[in-house]
């Protein structure tokens, strides 16, 4: 098997101490594999200031970085109903 280019894609939002933990785990994980690229989907608003905060305290690691508006975001207090309603 040969090694390819990776792309992963994260839920920004996601996640009980989301989107800090995502972004920070995104961190690591391009310390540790420099040729993946991560697509991080959720608020461009929320976790853009992140993403930029982080870049600067970690090699410069976001270059291969693409934050992804998600068309929807699910609240997580909201009833299960309101989630599997949700129009795709």
């Amino acid at each position: 098997m040969s090694a390819g280019k990776v792309i992963l894609a994260l839920d920004g939002m996601g996640g009980d101490r989301a989107p800090d933990v995502v972004v920070n785990g995104a961190a690591i994980a391009r310390e540790r594999y420099p040729g993946t690229t991560f697509l991080l989907f959720g608020d461009p608003a929320t976790l853009k200031p992140l993403v930029d905060s982080t870049a600067k305290s970690v090699v410069p690691m976001f270059d291969r970085l693409v934050v992804v508006k998600a068309a929807t975001c699910c609240d997580v207090s909201a009833p299960v109903w309101s989630v599997v309603s949700k129009p795709i």
